[in-house]
């Protein structure tokens, strides 16, 4: 897990990036996820990335237990989930057969949500990639935003 904070006179703003392991979370991302999120309540986030949880609320045909945890962190924090289930965000063939999945995730603070706009799955802009592409807009009046020089890496080394 990575966040950047940005600023600006009207707007404290943080990008999270996650990626959590596909068969259990060795690193506790999910856990450190919930205590930023609680730590830095009522303030502006989106939340990007690979989840590998499937939950029938982003798309998937049926939930796992990872993707109602995800669920779980989603709802007690009143974030806002954009992806539709329209498109995969993940493709891949395994053995000769397609698999496609719905596991990496773009979601925002409530308070925030509002001034996202355009969210798609742009399958076309990583084609060596077997994740697809996210593409939306973040609309904020001409404001300039600008990185504050701390930069927040909250990825645990074991």
């Amino acid at each position: 897990m990575c966040v950047v904070q940005l600023l600006n006179t009207k707007y404290q703003l943080f990008l999270v990036s996650v990626y959590v392991e596909p068969t259990n979370d060795m690193n506790n991302t999910l856990n450190h996820l919930e205590l930023f999120l609680k730590g830095h309540a009522n303030k502006h986030i989106i939340i990007g990335g690979d989840f590998n949880g499937w939950h029938t609320a982003w798309g998937s045909n049926i939930s796992n237990k990872r993707g109602r945890n995800v669920h779980d962190i989603i709802m007690s924090n009143d974030l806002v989930v954009f992806n539709d289930g329209k498109l995969p965000t993940f493709e891949t063939v395994t053995h000769g057969t397609s698999r496609s999945s719905f596991i990496d995730l773009t979601m925002a603070s409530a308070n925030i949500s509002n001034k996202i706009d355009g969210w798609q799955v742009n399958m076309n802009a990583c084609p060596s990639s077997e994740h697809n592409a996210i593409d939306f807009r973040l609309k904020l009046n001409n404001d300039t935003l600008h990185r504050k020089k701390e930069i927040y890496d909250l990825q645990i080394q074991h």
